[in-house]
């Protein structure tokens, strides 16, 4: 009987042996896995970088604050049908730069095109392709239900608590009077640059741009001009906005969203409220405004967006640059995490942002039309054109008629993150800010530097303007404001980028 049992056990084993095989090459699997996920996170780290600090420069701080104060007290809005008053502000704005900056206006090469401005600092080296830098000093307006949640008027430019506050501080006259006083302390010490500095100044940037900067462009490209580098606002020193790095990030825009503006309308019988159809038509409306933000457009980790994160993984903590460093399997979860916030999600997808809506005339009265807007910032990847396909799959009704309001703009070119005048700007950041980490990264708004993207593959936005987790909301906000410190330091960093170009 025993060696009748025998048998048996030896036809069960090998079954047993093959159940274990799959379990085992699974575990094999999942640990080498593991091991490179782990190897990848740890081989990235920062290259050593030696820096030496930019010299400081001597700064008479209460005559440069108050020359931007007196620039912030003057209201120069920009609207889109601009009142008599609003285009006499405009043109003040304008007389004050010219008036307050006379030596350069005396002693550089000056022109006045309406309310936008150009100066130019011939180098000693004119064949030299020139330094183009550029500003704005129209501002956004401020809603009148707003102004009792300012701490100050909003165009008080009063200097206190170390700020200078209203609007234009952080976008853009800060950055337009840190150019031109630069340029003026250089002037002052004798310095002459070999490369030509061009300063051209818009009027209109918050409303397109299309009579200053784009005028401008026009303008240069006739001339035949090509800019090394051309620099305007758009990003900036950020400090402990990104709580996962340590330190300061100095964010570089490298390239800048596109931007679309839809009207949808529907239009349907009205009557009494006391006998309504089964949809209105503001129902009908607000289930395709539902649609739309229920389904935005596909996000993704790549572009633009993947070289900002990989250089930020350098100075992460193991974790999250774990996730970033081995998106091939963990980026369900790293999406997961972006999109948890709204300045990062922008990062990554075309975003969908219901602006205005109008319906109704009482409310007893079914509306016979109900009108939105929405607005769409496009995404590198996408396109006007897919814009639009995704809208009509999405909303996928008849009764929604859907028009362009205005004119739309393609996402820009996407400029280097290698080469001399790359190097020259992240050197120059480095050392105006001792210890930043600089990154590429993309500009969620829009910025005159589009208009000017033909002249020049190197197109930047950056500023200098530091921001922490308070002052992301201020720019077009409420309670804009600079710190005195910081515009000390915007002003040394413009200086140091055109000793060193």
């Amino acid at each position: 009987m025993a060696s009748g049992g025998t048998p048996e056990l030896a036809r069960e084993q090998p079954s047993l042996n093959l159940l274990k095989r799959p379990l085992v090459v699974v575990l094999l699997v999942a640990v080498v896995v593991s091991v490179v996920m782990v190897t990848r996170a740890l081989r990235l780290e920062r290259a050593p970088v030696s820096t030496a600090e930019a010299p400081p420069l001597e700064l008479d701080q209460r005559r440069l604050c108050e020359r931007l104060s007196r620039a912030i007290q003057i209201a120069s809005v920009s609207a889109s049908e601009p009142s008599a008053l609003e285009l006499g502000r405009l043109e003040y704005m304008a007389d004050y730069v010219v008036d307050t900056f006379a030596p350069l206006v005396e002693q550089l090469e000056f022109e006045r095109h309406s309310r936008s401005l150009v100066f130019r600092w011939s180098g000693t080296e004119p064949e030299l392709d020139p330094l183009l830098l550029l500003a704005h000093l129209d501002v956004v307006p401020v809603e009148q239900e707003a102004l009792e949640d300012w701490t100050l008027p909003p165009f008080s430019g009063e200097i206190t608590g170390g700020f200078i506050w209203g609007r234009g501080t952080l976008d853009d006259k800060g950055s337009a009077l840190a150019i031109l006083e630069a340029i003026e302390h250089l002037l002052t010490d004798g310095f002459r640059p070999r490369r030509s500095v061009i300063v051209a100044i818009g009027m209109d940037e918050e409303i397109g741009g299309s009579e200053g900067a784009a005028a401008l462009a026009l303008q240069f490209e006739e001339e035949g001009l090509e800019p090394y580098l051309i620099l305007d606002e758009g990003f900036a020193v950020l400090d402990g906005v990104i709580d996962t790095v340590p330190g300061l990030v100095a964010g570089i825009g490298i390239a800048e969203k596109g931007a679309i503006d839809l009207e949808l309308r529907v239009e349907l019988e009205g009557g009494h409220s006391s006998m309504p159809e089964r949809q209105t038509s503001l129902g009908v409306l607000a289930k395709a405004l539902s649609a739309l933000e229920s389904e935005p457009m596909d996000a993704e980790v790549d572009g633009v967006a993947a070289l900002f994160f990989d250089e930020l993984a350098r100075e992460m903590e193991f974790w999250p640059k774990l996730l970033i460093t081995n998106r091939w399997i963990t980026e369900p979860l790293l999406l997961a995490s972006l999109e948890s916030s709204a300045s990062t999600a922008a990062l990554l997808r075309t975003t969908t942002a219901v602006t205005m809506a109008h319906a109704g005339v009482a409310p007893n009265v079914l509306p016979e039309v109900a009108t939105a807007s929405v607005n769409f910032r496009i995404h590198s990847r996408d396109s006007i054109d897919s814009v639009m396909e995704h809208v009509r799959s999405v909303i996928d009704d008849p009764r929604v008629q859907i028009s362009v309001m205005g004119e739309p703009w393609e996402s820009s070119s996407i400029s280097p993150v290698e080469g001399p005048a790359w190097t020259l700007l992240e050197t120059t950041i480095r050392e105006c800010y001792p210890g930043v980490q600089v990154a590429p990264t993309l500009v969620l708004g829009a910025t005159d530097a589009r208009h000017y993207a033909g002249l020049s593959k190197n197109v930047y936005r950056f500023n200098g303007i530091r921001l922490g987790p308070e002052d992301l909301s201020r720019i077009h906000g409420t309670d804009e404001r600079i710190s005195t410190r910081n515009y000390l330091e915007m002003i040394r960093f413009y200086a140091r980028l055109i000793e060193r170009a």
